[in-house]
């Protein structure tokens, strides 16, 4: 039996071509070294690749496959060798059970939480761009149509692209929420995709989508509420970002989502500019502003060229970034405004290393946080350090649900965010499969104290607790009990 090492091209005559197959892009194929590692190598059309190669290059993340090489051919055609992962693909996975299918959304928002942070966007999440491995992990596939966030995108699979991409208007994080959505449904129920009618659902909401594709089966109120801030027709009602998702699904964070301060199009037009009354009702309602206030904010920002609703939308936004609107409960307080000293243009905002970046994020400024991650990044600071730090931080605001994505690489600090979501269960099996060599015992002790509460068992926590001040804490405990 032939080897396929004739059907290779010549920096790879001395691997095993194990299995090839046809895509969009141009081909690929399963391969092995002759030191016997298990690879994929993309062989794609000439001019494409580029924004994939980009993409891996920047992103590190056990969820998603390794970039090992990339180059381009005699022929003229580029390639990417990237790490290859055993497991099957969603779609030979389907259907799920209700449980299964929220389990892979907590995942896979986790997976997105990282990439979105890194300024990145999918923009093609659909079961075949899914990975199940042996142990039940979900890994996310093939960037090839990825896009640095505020592109526009006329790309996607249809059936899951989200309206704004195949429309061709531009596209952020939401985008790729409403493509999971999608995913979900089709995990509950695959005949779906034959009962759609057009075969795209851009247009509908999440109530209009299930009736329009005969979606009878029953959701739990977790899964329903997850899908309802996903599935929906303008950005402007899904959830702000994963890690709003992810708080969502756990006790939250009690932060109220900067969705709120975009005009919603579906009430005042997508494309066309804002009139001064739209505006004030907007903006009495988003930042709780009496009318002579509102009035008086519209204007200001009518004077700064700012009239349609995603302008509008990212003027409000800055100055959430600025930390001059401000979280109050469940809604937002423009403190400058009620006393009439807004400012005409955010002060610039600059962090020089990972301790500003922990700081700013403890502070609770989630949009300059992120600003400030990528522009240390950008500066060369190393990842894991800046990564490190900015998780920390947010876990001193109490914002879990952004350090989670982050903490792939810190087991202890990643049990300490699921309690602080109210992700019980997952915790304690995670505590279970550490070893316990791993930490200081002060640590364990004090998360398992920590489970034994939150699970009702408050004579055993009170005894572990006990237990725990008379070790010898590391530097892990201040940082980790709960």
């Amino acid at each position: 039996m032939s080897s396929g090492r004739d059907l290779l091209p010549a920096p790879f005559s001395e691997h095993s071509l194990l299995e090839t197959w046809e895509g969009g892009e141009g081909r690929a194929c399963r391969i092995e070294s002759p030191d016997g590692v298990v690879q994929l190598l993309k062989i794609l059309h000439p001019g494409e690749g580029s924004a994939e190669r980009d993409l891996l290059l920047s992103l590190s993340h056990p969820r998603i496959p390794k970039l090992l090489r990339q180059g381009t051919l005699e022929s003229g055609e580029p390639y990417l060798l990237r790490q290859w992962l055993p497991g099957r693909s969603l779609t030979y996975c389907l259907p799920l059970e209700d449980a299964a299918v929220l389990d892979m959304g907590i995942q896979i928002l986790e997976i997105l939480g990282y990439v979105h942070l890194r300024g990145l966007l999918h923009l093609d999440l659909k079961p075949a761009n899914l990975l199940r491995d042996g142990e039940g992990r979900y890994h996310l596939l093939d960037f090839g149509l990825g896009e640095r966030k505020g592109a526009r995108s006329r790309s996607g699979t249809p059936f899951f692209a989200a309206p704004e991409q195949w429309s061709g208007r531009i596209v952020d994080r939401r985008s790729d929420l409403y493509s999971l959505g999608l995913v979900l449904l089709v995990a509950l129920d695959p005949g779906i995709l034959r009962r759609m009618p057009g075969g795209c659902p851009g247009g509908w909401d999440l109530p209009d989508l299930l009736e329009a594709l005969r979606f009878e089966k029953s959701l739990s109120d977790g899964l329903h509420g997850l899908l309802r801030g996903l599935v929906a027709r303008h950005p402007q009602r899904r959830f702000y970002d994963a890690e709003e998702a992810l708080a969502h699904l756990g006790q939250g964070t009690g932060r109220p989502s900067p969705s709120l301060l975009e005009p919603d199009p579906a009430l005042f037009g997508a494309e066309s500019p804002m009139g001064l009354e739209d505006l004030c009702e907007h903006l009495a309602q988003a930042l709780e502003l009496p009318p002579a206030e509102a009035a008086q904010l519209a204007e200001r920002i009518q004077d700064d060229g700012e009239t349609g609703t995603a302008q509008v939308g990212h003027w409000l936004l800055a100055r959430v970034e600025e930390g001059s609107i401000l979280p109050r409960g469940g809604s937002w307080s423009y403190p400058d405004a009620l006393s009439g000293r807004v400012s005409k243009d955010p002060p610039g905002l600059h962090v020089s290393c990972p301790e500003e970046l922990r700081e700013l994020a403890a502070s609770g400024r989630v949009l300059a946080a992120e600003r400030g991650f990528r522009h240390l990044l950008q500066e060369g600071q190393a990842e894991p350090e800046t990564r490190m730090a900015l998780a920390e931080g947010w876990l001193q605001a109490g914002e879990a649900a952004r350090a989670l994505p982050l903490l792939h690489d810190q087991p202890w600090l990643r049990l300490r965010a699921l309690l602080d979501l109210g992700r019980v269960r997952e915790a304690s099996e995670g505590l279970l499969s550490l070893s316990p060599e791993t930490g200081s015992q002060e640590v364990r002790i004090r998360l398992e104290a920590t489970i034994a509460w939150l699970s009702g068992r408050a004579d055993e926590a009170l005894e572990l607790a006990h237990q725990a001040v008379q070790e010898e804490g590391g530097p892990e405990a201040e940082i980790v009990w709960a």
